[in-house]
């Protein structure tokens, strides 16, 4: 049987844990709207976003003609 006080105490851990999470949250968001010319949102784009569309540039653009191909062809045979 657990005891009450460490039914307690996880209740105050994990209370403390999601109180974290959140504040973690708000600070990256803060960061990232940040009126700097080197904010969050811009540092995330060219660190993280853009290498990887320049990266599989060729892939995307090959899914999008697809994707335009089926819809093209869906449209014509009166599917949509």
């Amino acid at each position: 049987m657990i005891s009450k006080e460490f039914t307690v105490l996880i209740t105050v851990l994990v209370g403390i844990a999601t109180c974290c999470v959140y504040v973690h949250q708000c600070v990256f968001l803060v960061y990232c709207f940040a009126p700097m010319p080197w904010n969050g949102s811009v540092t995330l784009y060219n660190k993280v976003i853009r290498p990887f569309i320049l990266k599989h540039q060729k892939k995307i653009d090959e899914s999008i003609g697809k994707a335009a191909s089926a819809a093209k062809t869906a449209f014509n045979e009166g599917c949509l």
